[in-house]
């Protein structure tokens, strides 16, 4: 008579292909959360590049069209190492509000708040409907988490740290922009921008 072989795992094969099953779905749940980390700040990193490059060219494309009147002491152009202020002539309209023909005048600086270490490249613009009246206008954020700021003018004198003046334009601008992450690491922007007509 002939017995039958029950084919079956013991207790022991079970717990071992248990043991391994979990090892294997352990590592793919590492690497998994691993490759999302590193994607989320990627994705941050990327989306911090694009707001500083929009900025920087746009902060271009106003000085490019920098206005001076000799004639005007409202009209000038006025900068140092942490802020600028000058006068450009814009023909754009922007989905916020309708903006023509005009001359706008626009300070940058950096403000920080009380207690943070990071801080905030400010912006304030309005138009110039007459040449001795300034509207106000609120200020407004344009990039957050600046660790530093500064501004560089050149002419024919060479690199100053500071301009002021309402009778001529700097023939370049430098900005040099550092912004820190939430790890406290820093990364450098710079651009200089030619002014048609400085010098």
């Amino acid at each position: 008579m002939k017995q039958k072989c029950l084919a079956g795992f013991t207790l022991i094969e079970l717990m071992l292909a248990s043991l391994i099953m979990s090892l294997v779905m352990a590592s793919i749940y590492v690497s998994f959360g691993g490759c999302l980390r590193a994607w989320k700040e990627g994705n941050s990193r990327a989306e911090r590049h694009q707001v500083v490059q929009i900025t920087l060219e746009e902060i271009s494309r106003q000085l490019r069209a920098a206005y001076i009147a000799p004639n005007n002491p409202v009209i000038e152009f006025a900068g140092d190492l942490e802020r600028m202020n000058f006068v450009y002539a814009a023909a754009r309209l922007e989905e916020a509000e309708q903006r023509g023909y005009g001359l706008y005048s626009v300070n940058y600086w950096l403000t920080s708040e009380e207690g943070s270490e990071p801080s905030k490249l400010m912006r304030k613009e309005r138009m110039i409907p007459y040449a001795s009246e300034l509207p106000s206008v609120s200020s407004e954020e344009v990039i957050d988490s600046v660790f530093n700021l500064s501004f560089g003018y050149y002419s024919r004198d060479g690199w100053q740290e500071s301009w002021n003046s309402n009778r001529d334009l700097p023939q370049t601008v430098q900005i040099n922009l550092v912004l820190q992450d939430e790890t406290g690491s820093t990364e450098a922007f710079s651009t200089m921008v030619d002014i048609p007509g400085g010098g």
